[in-house]
């Protein structure tokens, strides 16, 4: 309100123009005096492609604002990723990473709370990128399935780990788990986790789970963690007697 007020730009435009604005960061700005916020952005390149058509190859470099903008240029099927990542591969093979970003965009278009939904994707992401550097034996299903589009990418991997893009589906799969309210009250005070396994695996197309409960697992760590939060509600509902049932007939 108060750049548009400064500036005498609508409030749609500098949106569209300044998409950081979206993370709220200028509500912590206090309201009875004057005051300015700064941010430092470490803006990412934008699609070559895009940045040809927008300034040729002889212009200056376009570049887009890190953050939950979207993840791939889909106009020319390019992936674009996180700050910091240069390889713009071609999406053309893998379509199901198109699909994905769409997704992400959707998930965190309807959270409401877009910062902390962005941050349990990353949770999320993490924990596959953790996944890949396992036994494939652990999880059969995915690792056939990372490592098809490891080729379908022309990616050559050559660290224990593939970058990050060859993941990228299956995260925004569990980000959309680890976001659920409901799923997330049933981990934090049932007694069985084991629902949970359950329906993470067949989100994921993984048939098997029970190699997740394993200790080193960073999926069990982060139901562990999340379990902890609440463990003196769940201890204080568990201990307390469920009431009477009444009897109607």
């Amino acid at each position: 309100m108060r750049l548009e007020a400064y500036t005498g730009i609508p409030r749609t435009c500098l949106a569209r123009a300044l998409p950081a604005l979206g993370a709220h960061h200028h509500r912590t700005l206090p309201q009875d005096r004057p005051a300015i916020c700064f941010l430092r952005a470490h803006p990412r390149p934008a699609c070559r492609q895009c940045e040809l058509a927008a300034s040729g190859p002889s212009g200056p470099s376009v570049l887009i604002l890190p953050g939950w903008t979207r993840m791939t240029c889909r106009r020319h099927r390019r992936w674009l990723g996180l700050a910091g990542e240069t390889s713009q591969h071609n999406l053309s093979p893998a379509r199901d990473i198109l699909d994905a970003d769409r997704r992400l965009v959707g998930l965190l278009a309807r959270s409401g709370r877009s910062t902390w939904t962005w941050g349990e994707f990353i949770t999320a992401w993490n924990i596959t990128q953790d996944w890949t550097g396992r036994e494939p034996q652990r999880m059969p299903a995915l690792s056939r399935r990372w490592r098809a589009r490891t080729a379908a990418l022309g990616i050559t991997q050559t660290g224990k780990q593939p970058p990050r893009v060859v993941t990228f589906p299956e995260a925004v799969t569990l980000a959309a788990l680890l976001t659920d309210l409901d799923w997330r009250r049933d981990v934090a005070l049932g007694w069985d986790e084991t629902p949970f396994y359950k329906h993470a695996a067949k989100a994921i197309g993984e048939p098997s789970y029970s190699r997740w409960t394993l200790l080193n697992d960073p999926f069990r760590w982060w139901i562990r963690y999340h379990r902890a939060r609440f463990e003196q509600v769940r201890l204080k509902l568990w201990h307390t007697p469920p009431p009477q049932a009444q009897d109607f007939r």
